[in-house]
């Protein structure tokens, strides 16, 4: 008999609620400057903490011509300034599984990067930013070069899972999804997280309040990993359309939004990856698009 998923309740509003914004999301506001004023209002007048991911500036700001990647630079010195600790930058995947670990499931609240580190401080002088560019840059080289080759290894992974894998069962293994699902198939993404921790070694903590975003990055990879292999995705979820695209990166940032309430991205995939594992009761943070995400921090605005 399968288990059924846990009712999970979007938590009421006695507290911040925490967004958690991809990147598309911030590289929308900051093409118009009056679509980031309209944020920076709202945000300021909210009950709500936005958290940005790790390395966004890195990804908004080197598109190789100083001048233009100075000027989106100087957009997230205005959030800085204007929105002070309401905004803040979240930390990179690897990082976060490594605190959880450290804590021993003691975390309750998003962690941050505390103001005083590097970030903040060339924030907080603009002028300095001539020499984080190069570094910048080189670390989007960088992360370019590891992207391609995680794609091409997903590539021949998926192929070969694909060959192997009764498609019947595995539709009925994404319908039935439960947090049961991933211990009984962890060995599918075991190898794709050893970098950062074996899953297998903390299957009995995942459930745990402290493990959320180890847990969220393993349910998303195994949930993508068995869509992509899946001959009729659209019978389990509706309107996907190039997922294999969506790779461990794409995963890694909307991991890191586990502690928050809401993932607010316009990549339509990652939203609906996100809210399908959500509706089954394996993580606790939804998907907003743009546009819902606005309606949202309106409606949160402190009388």
């Amino acid at each position: 008999m399968k288990q059924s998923a846990p009712k999970t309740e979007v938590p009421a509003i006695d507290r911040p609620i925490v967004f958690f914004l991809d990147s598309n999301i911030l590289q929308t506001i900051f093409n118009s400057d009056e679509e980031l004023a309209r944020f920076i209002g709202s945000a300021s007048k909210a009950n709500a903490t936005i958290v940005l991911p790790s390395d966004v500036m890195m990804e908004l700001c080197t598109g190789g011509v100083e001048k233009y990647d100075f000027a989106r630079f100087q957009k997230f010195v205005l959030l800085y300034e204007k929105l002070g600790p309401k905004v803040r930058f979240g930390h990179l995947v690897g990082d976060m599984i490594k605190l959880e670990q450290k804590a021993l499931g003691s975390i309750r609240v998003t962690p941050t990067i505390p103001d005083g580190t590097l970030k903040r401080s060339y924030l907080s002088r603009p002028e300095l930013f001539k020499d984080l560019y190069p570094e910048m840059l080189e670390k989007r080289r960088e992360l370019t070069t590891r992207r391609e080759s995680r794609l091409k290894a997903d590539e021949e992974g998926r192929k070969v899972l694909a060959k192997k894998i009764n498609q019947g069962e595995l539709v009925a293994t994404l319908q039935g999804y439960n947090t049961q699902t991933l211990k009984d198939h962890v060995s599918l993404i075991d190898r794709d997280m050893e970098s950062y921790i074996s899953i297998k070694k903390l299957l009995k903590k995942l459930d745990s309040e402290g493990f959320l975003v180890t847990s969220a990055f393993a349910h998303l990879m195994l949930v993508r990993y068995l869509l992509v292999v899946c001959e009729t995705p659209d019978e389990v979820l509706k309107d996907l359309v190039n997922l294999h695209k969506n790779n461990w990166n794409d995963l890694a940032i909307a991991a890191t939004a586990a502690y928050s309430d809401y993932l607010v991205t316009d990549d339509n995939n990652l939203r609906s990856l996100t809210n399908f594992i959500f509706g089954k009761g394996a993580i606790r943070f939804q998907g907003l698009s743009h546009r819902e995400f606005k309606t949202k921090l309106e409606q949160l605005a402190i009388p």
